[in-house]
């Protein structure tokens, strides 16, 4: 499962619309904002396999954004390690720089269509989901 962190409705409701349109196994949860977007990774994050999610998907209006809500993911034991891409209007090299910096596992520019979105999610799963080995989930302390 993916965990949306998003700014706002609208790009909730084109996410899903993506997913929904891939030729995708996965499931779409999404949350607006950090403070829900933190609060959903605490709440389901746990050692059993099926119960949070497999990566997290950070959609960005401005990337200065994401720094704050990086260094709180990397910061939780439990989640710290699940990989975070990070979606964002803009994408000059010192927001790039500093996205990784920040710990985000990839910066994709945000898609200009929705074929294109599409392409993102079928690559998402196909790499993330499919191809890489992700690390176990970690127990609470």
């Amino acid at each position: 499962m993916v965990l949306l962190i998003a700014d706002t409705e609208d790009e909730v409701r084109r996410t899903k619309t993506a997913f929904d349109a891939a030729d995708v196994e996965i499931t779409c949860r999404a949350v607006i904002g950090s403070d829900d977007g933190l609060d959903y990774l605490r709440e389901h994050a746990t050692d059993e396999p099926q119960s949070g999610p497999d990566l997290v998907l950070l959609d960005l209006d401005d990337p200065d954004d994401g720094d704050d809500l990086l260094e709180a993911i990397r910061s939780e034991p439990v989640f710290g390690h699940l990989p975070v891409i990070v979606l964002a209007n803009t994408s000059t090299d010192e927001d790039v720089a500093r996205l990784y910096q920040a710990t985000a596992n990839a910066y994709l520019p945000k898609p200009e269509t929705d074929e294109e979105f599409v392409a993102v999610v079928e690559t998402i799963q196909a790499f993330w989901l499919e191809q890489a080995q992700l690390p176990t989930r970690r127990r609470r302390h």
